[in-house]
């Protein structure tokens, strides 16, 4: 899965602070996902109200910066490496997700529970066929392979580009992790955001509902 992920808040060269933002449109994923409730929660800590910006749905990361690129929204959450494509491009980063909020878990791989008894080998498959093709992706050796297969399927993304997001992926505290690292306190920053900005309003809690490593654990017995 996915480490820690650490979102800029990518705007534009005349922004200079959270106030500049007020009265402004946000380019976001989608109005009910994570990214989108932590752009909220990140407004509102540093003091602009749910009523004094419009977040705008134009899609993922890419989009949401060709977007910025063209002028059509003050600001967005972008992962890297696009946060420093966008600073390349002349937007400025005012604020990132881990300075501005606690730990947050951003990737995991998810199974309806009922599909999950019904189909335990298959998703020991899965998951013996994820870690293999992250240990194929961390080895040294395969470098260049991975990086030409990046620059291949990744739509819009050059050789430079994937260079760089080769060098986030490799990270190993906000890269590719080859374990069952999920951060407990991670998921309940996420839990926390959607109990207060998601719709119909839940008030969701205790993490450990919602992680279950045994089909993990059997599959690499």
């Amino acid at each position: 899965g996915a480490g820690q992920v650490n979102l800029g808040l990518s705007v534009q060269a005349n922004i200079a602070s959270y106030s500049d933002l007020k009265g402004t449109t946000l380019a976001v994923d989608a109005l009910s996902t994570g990214f989108a409730f932590m752009l909220r929660e990140m407004l509102e800590i540093n003091g602009v109200g749910h009523d004094e910006y419009e977040l705008i749905p134009v899609g993922a990361t890419p989009a949401r910066l060709e977007a910025l690129v063209a002028g059509d929204h003050a600001g967005a959450l972008l992962n890297p490496p696009f946060t420093e494509f966008g600073e390349a491009a002349g937007l400025r980063t005012i604020d990132y997700s881990e300075d501005a909020l606690p730990p947050c878990q951003i990737g995991v791989m998810a199974a309806c529970r009922g599909w999950a008894a019904a189909n335990p080998e298959a998703l020991r498959g899965f998951i013996r066929a994820e870690l293999k093709a992250i240990d194929w992706i961390i080895d040294p050796a395969n470098a260049e392979g991975a990086t030409d297969t990046l620059e291949r399927n990744m739509p819009g993304m050059d050789r430079a580009g994937a260079e760089a997001a080769m060098k986030i992926v490799l990270d190993p505290d906000r890269g590719l992790a080859g374990s069952d690292k999920i951060n407990h306190t991670g998921v309940a920053t996420i839990l926390a955001l959607r109990s207060k900005y998601g719709e119909p309003q839940k008030n969701l809690t205790e993490p450990e509902r919602y992680i279950d490593l045994s089909y993990y654990n059997t599959a690499i017995d």
